[in-house]
């Protein structure tokens, strides 16, 4: 039976030894790239001065304003860069989850890639998890987006399965991550009390 550990040791063998690094994970992220394009109103509504999301996610995606055609290419890169740090810092059944709706959102939802970096690194520090959501806020109120989302026929593009399914992993995403935290915490202070308790006993 091949434990975390192992198992591991096979991905860091097999999938991030130089030159086959490149074999798995970008390569089929690279191919999305290639193929599929982002979100539409992204440019629309940045040609209106809007602000499609939060202050962090322009921050982030500082090109899309400057060259729309290439922002894909530039998440990418970050995401290798992102890709190498969660491998190396939480655990290997976490790390094949975050993959996976990497992948997802590099096939459908570009405009939500730093958002997951965000969630994902608040696995490591809860302060990043604040950061997730702020940034998919938006700050200002964007009627082409809502326009875009209701459709050409008032038909809520969300009712659409892959729109609905993206979305609702980044809820869960954030539920989850959130659990994490509170069970963390209760732990922390239950081994605090019970320390005190030992103290107080001796």
């Amino acid at each position: 039976m091949i434990n975390n550990t192992n198992l591991k040791y096979y991905l860091s063998k097999y999938l991030y030894s130089q030159p086959k690094q490149f074999l798995f994970f970008p390569l089929v992220k690279l191919f999305f790239v290639i193929v599929y394009l982002p979100d539409p109103s992204i440019p629309i509504v940045i040609k209106l001065g809007i602000l499609p999301y939060g202050l962090t996610w322009s921050i982030i995606n500082w090109i899309v304003y400057i060259d729309y055609n290439i922002w894909t290419i530039y998440l990418f890169i970050l995401d290798i860069i992102f890709t190498q740090i969660m491998y190396k810092r939480i655990n290997i059944k976490t790390f094949f989850i975050c993959q996976m709706y990497d992948i997802w959102l590099f096939a459908d939802e570009f405009n939500n890639i730093s958002i997951l970096w965000f969630t994902a690194l608040g696995i490591i520090n809860p302060y990043f998890l604040i950061i997730s959501i702020i940034s998919k806020l938006p700050v200002t109120y964007c009627i082409p987006c809502i326009n875009y989302a209701l459709g050409p026929n008032g038909a809520w593009r969300f009712n659409s399965f892959p729109r609905l399914f993206s979305y609702s992993l980044i809820l869960i995403s954030w539920i989850l991550v959130s659990i994490y935290w509170i069970k963390k915490y209760r732990r922390k202070k239950y081994a605090f009390n019970l320390s005190n308790y030992e103290d107080d006993i001796t």
